[in-house]
C-alpha cells in the first residue's frame, strides 16, 4: 500500500512555494532527489511550483530557466515500491544554499525556501510540526558581487554539513569555497551517493517483488558430451530445402495417410494437409482471428495443435495444447472434442497438452501434459522453473476413460511407441533426458532412464522407416567456455526467481543458438548417428523429425517455413 507524504515549504509570507512528494511503503526507505536548478539553459523535468518575483506558476517544467527568476523543479526518483529521501540542492548564480530535506513516515522535515531580490539571495527555512529550521539572509553589495553575512554563512555551512553527513562525506568547516564551487562539490557528493542508493533501492525492490515461478534446484549429472564419434559435427542437416515459406508458421508435429498426404498443425491454431507442393487448410482449432499466430497471448483463444496422429479409422487425433484432445475429419474439418483440458485427469486439469501416440493394436491414445501449472505460451518459465509437474496419460476413445501412467515428470514432451509396442520412449525436455516406459512384459508399468546428459533438450521422438528413433533437439547444449545456461542456474532457485522477475520471456530467445541437431537412437538409448546444421542455414530448434517415403519433415515451434530433407541416409 502506498502512502504519499508532502514536504511543504512555506515562504516568509505564508505562500506554498515548494514541495517534495515522497512514497513510503511499509518500512522500506527509498532515495530520490529534489533538485532545484537556477542555471541558464538547464532543463529540469518534473512537477514544479515556480515562485519568481512578481509571478508564480504550477506545471510541468520543460523550458530553460533564466538567471533572474527562481524556479523550483522536482525530479523524483521513485523505484518500484520504495520510499523517498530527497536532497534539496539549490544552485543560484553567485550563491548557494544546500539543505537536506528529509521525509520520514512521521513527517519530520526540513523546509527550505530561497528567493531573489535585486540579484541577491535570501534563504529562509521555517519549521512546521516537527520540522528543523534554519534561517539565512544575504544582502546584495553590487550587481555582480554577492557578500554573505557571517550569520548567513554559518547557517548555510550547517545546512551543507547536514547534507554531507547524510552522504557520509567529510567537509572541512573552514574550507574557502565560492558559492558555485561549493554547490558543485555538494552536488557531486550527493550524486555519487545517490547513484549507489538508487542501485541498492532497485535491488531491494526487486527482491521483495513476488516471482512468478517456484523453482527447485536441479543439477545436471555432468557436462555435455563431446561432439565426437556418432555426435561428430557434420552438415547432413543442410542438404534440404524450405517449403511454404511465410505460409506455415511453426509446423510442430506431423503424420501421414496411405495416399501420401502429410498433416501438421501450426502456431496460428490451424490444421493443414500437404500433398507434394500443395498446401490445403483443413480447419481452425479455435477462433479464426486475424491476430492468431501474431502473439502467444492469442493462443488460448486460437488454439495450438501439437501432437497429430491418424487413428485406424482415418481420423486425425489432435492434442491441442489449450483445448484438449480432438478427433478431426481430414476431409471436412469437422471437429469432435474427445477430452476437455478443463476436465483433466484425477481432478487436475490439463495446462499444456503436448506429445501424442496411438497404439495400432488397442487404439489407446498416449499423450503428455507437460505441466499442470504453465501453458504453452509460458514454456520458458516451465523450463527455468524445472519442476516435476508433468504427466504421461492414456485415453480410451471407446470407454472415454483417462488414466495416469506417470506423474512427477520434468516437462514430458514427445513420445514414441516401439515397433512391437512393448514400451514407449518419452522425452523430458527441461532436464535433457529420455525415459523408457514398459507397457508389456515383466517390467510393465516401470520406467528407466536410457539417455541422460544429452547434447541438447529433446522435443518429439519418432520411429523412423528403418526402426530407429529420431529425436529433434529444440535447443543445443554444448560445451563452451561457460557452462550451458540451464546448467549454470540449475542449482540456484534464488537466481531463477530473480531472472523470472526481471527478464522478459522474449529476451531468452537471444540465448538460443541457430544450430540444428537431430539424433538417431536405438531402443537402448545408444546414439547411432546425428545430423547437424551448424549455421542454421536450413533450420534450427528442431521439434519433430518425421520420416515418410524417404523424406524427413523437420518441425519447429515457431519458424515460418517447413524444412524437408530429400535424402538423409
Amino acid at each position: 500500500m502506498l502512502v504519499w507524504g508532502y514536504n511543504i515549504n512555506l515562504c516568509p509570507d505564508g505562500i506554498w512555494c515548494g514541495g517534495i512528494t515522497s512514497t513510503c511503503v511499509l518500512v522500506m526507505l527509498v532515495w530520490g532527489y529534489n533538485i532545484n536548478l537556477c542555471v541558464l539553459a538547464v532543463l529540469v523535468w518534473g512537477y514544479i511550483i515556480n515562485l519568481c518575483p512578481g509571478r508564480a506558476g504550477v506545471g510541468v517544467y520543460h523550458q530553460p530557466v533564466s538567471w533572474s527568476c527562481w524556479c523550483g523543479g522536482i525530479t523524483s526518483t521513485c523505484v518500484l515500491v520504495m520510499l523517498v529521501w530527497g536532497y534539496n540542492i539549490n544552485l543560484c548564480p553567485g550563491c548557494v544554499g544546500v539543505g537536506s530535506s528529509v521525509l520520514w513516515m512521521n513527517s519530520l522535515s526540513l523546509s527550505q525556501h530561497t528567493h531573489t531580490h535585486s540579484r541577491s539571495l535570501s534563504a529562509h527555512t521555517h519549521t512546521h510540526s516537527r520540522s528543523l529550521s534554519a534561517h539565512t539572509h544575504t544582502q546584495s553589495l553590487s550587481a555582480d558581487t554577492l557578500s554573505l553575512s557571517l550569520g548567513a554563512h554559518q547557517n548555510r555551512q550547517q545546512l551543507f554539513f547536514m547534507a554531507a553527513s547524510l552522504t557520509g562525506d567529510r567537509i572541512q568547516p573552514d574550507c574557502d569555497l565560492t558559492g558555485r564551487a561549493r554547490a558543485a562539490e555538494g552536488f557531486t557528493m550527493l550524486g555519487k551517493r545517490g547513484i549507489l542508493v538508487v542501485l541498492i533501492s532497485v535491488a531491494v525492490g526487486v527482491y521483495f517483488l513476488p516471482s512468478p515461478i517456484n523453482p527447485q534446484p536441479y543439477i545436471f549429472q555432468g557436462p555435455p558430451p563431446l561432439l565426437e564419434g556418432p555426435l561428430a559435427v557434420n552438415t547432413r542437416l543442410q542438404n534440404g530445402r524450405r517449403l511454404f515459406t511465410g505460409q506455415l508458421h511453426g509446423p510442430e508435429s506431423f503424420t501421414a495417410d496411405q495416399e501420401g498426404n502429410v498433416y501438421t498443425g501450426t502456431l496460428d491454431g490451424k490444421l493443414w494437409r500437404i500433398n507434394q507442393e500443395t498446401l490445403t487448410l483443413i480447419t481452425h482449432m479455435g477462433q479464426d482471428l486475424q491476430e492468431c499466430g501474431s502473439r502467444t497471448d492469442y493462443e488460448p483463444v486460437c488454439g495450438r495443435p501439437h501432437g497429430v496422429r491418424l487413428d485406424s479409422g482415418g481420423q486425425l487425433i489432435v492434442a491441442d495444447s489449450y483445448f484438449g484432445l480432438f478427433s478431426v475429419d481430414p476431409q471436412t474439418g469437422h471437429k469432435t472434442l474427445l477430452l476437455d483440458s478443463k476436465t483433466g485427469a484425477d481432478g487436475v486439469p490439463f495446462a499444456f497438452l503436448n506429445g501424442l501416440e496411438i497404439s495400432s493394436q488397442t487404439g489407446i491414445i498416449y499423450f503428455t501434459d507437460s505441466s499442470s501449472r504453465w501453458g504453452r505460451r509460458h514454456v520458458k518459465l516451465e523450463v527455468i522453473e524445472t519442476n516435476a509437474l508433468g504427466r504421461l496419460l492414456t485415453f480410451d476413445p471407446v470407454s472415454g476413460r483417462v488414466g495416469v501412467l506417470l506423474d512427477g515428470l520434468y516437462m514430458p514432451n514427445g513420445i514414441a511407441l516401439s515397433p512391437d509396442e512393448s514400451f514407449l520412449l518419452l522425452a523430458e525436455t527441461s532436464i535433457g533426458c529420455i525415459l523408457r516406459y514398459w507397457l508389456q512384459g515383466p517390467k510393465a508399468g516401470t520406467k528407466e532412464v536410457i539417455m541422460n546428459n544429452m547434447p541438447g533438450y529433446p522435443d518429439n521422438i519418432r520411429l523412423s522407416d528403418r526402426g530407429t528413433f529420431l529425436v529433434g533437439l529444440t535447443t543445443t547444449r554444448f560445451r563452451k567456455l561457460m557452462p550451458p545456461f540451464l546448467d549454470l542456474i540449475g542449482p540456484y532457485p534464488a537466481v531463477k526467481r530473480f531472472l523470472a522477475k526481471v527478464v522478459p520471456l522474449s529476451w531468452y530467445n537471444m540465448l538460443l543458438p541457430r544450430y540444428g541437431l537431430v539424433l538417431e537412437l536405438d531402443g537402448e538409448g545408444e546414439v547411432l548417428g546425428s545430423l547437424h546444421d551448424p549455421t542454421g542455414s536450413l533450420t534450427w530448434a528442431v521439434s519433430d523429425v518425421f520420416s515418410h517415403q524417404g523424406r524427413l519433415y523437420l518441425g519447429s515451434t515457431d519458424l515460418p517455413f517447413l524444412p524437408v530433407l530429400e535424402d538423409w541416409s
